[in-house]
């Protein structure tokens, strides 16, 4: 009996080895954060486009190159880097965005949730502690990874209340035209792939 379970206790050792051996952890890096804000006002609908900012996370993989995690991810993105094409418009947007005192949009979570059915596209699931104007709330957010050979491409939108930021939404032309509270932010970064 006790060299049974002697016997046990040493497959259970070894597969749990094997199943270590098996999973690959890397940090990866992005310098080309792309940020899009987009929204509605009294006169039209705009759109503020950014990249530049910088992302890191910690991505696990198993040994079928399935990937089986994402771990603290970090980006931060400088607000004045977001353009409309209107300079006036960008003026009052940084101003609403305190760029002065707070100049960078971040997000962080600590680990996301991996759903997917092949190598290649996953859903993960996290609860993003985003800060905008210096402000930081915890918001659930579902991204898309995309693994294509040598990138990890990840994309993610967030519907957001500006004031829920203490954000008062820009107005122009003396107060005539206002801008909507609600905003649509969308994430878009890729990262090397590091099991090939």
């Amino acid at each position: 009996m006790k060299k049974l379970l002697f016997k046990v206790l040493l497959v259970v050792i070894a597969v749990g080895f094997t199943n270590m051996a098996g999973i690959a952890q890397s940090k990866l890096t992005s310098k080309n954060v792309s940020i899009e804000i987009s929204g509605t006002s009294t006169l039209h609908d705009w759109t503020m486009k950014g990249s530049g900012g910088i992302c890191t996370a910690d991505y696990s993989f198993d040994g079928t190159g399935k990937m089986t995690g994402i771990q603290n991810m970090t980006f931060s993105v400088p607000a004045n880097l977001l353009k409309s094409g209107k300079g006036a418009m960008d003026k009052n947007a940084y101003k609403a965005l305190k760029t002065d005192k707070n100049p960078n949009i971040m997000a962080k979570f600590n680990l996301a949730t991996i759903l997917g059915t092949s190598n290649q596209n996953y859903n993960a699931n996290t609860s993003l502690a985003l800060t905008i104007a210096g402000k930081t709330l915890e918001v659930p957010l579902t991204a898309n990874v995309k693994v294509t050979g040598n990138t990890i491409t990840v994309t993610a939108e967030k519907s957001i209340d500006m004031k829920d930021w203490e954000v008062v939404p820009p107005s122009f032309m003396m107060g005539s035209v206002k801008t909507g509270k609600d905003v649509k932010v969308k994430v878009n970064f890729t990262l090397d792939n590091p099991i090939n």
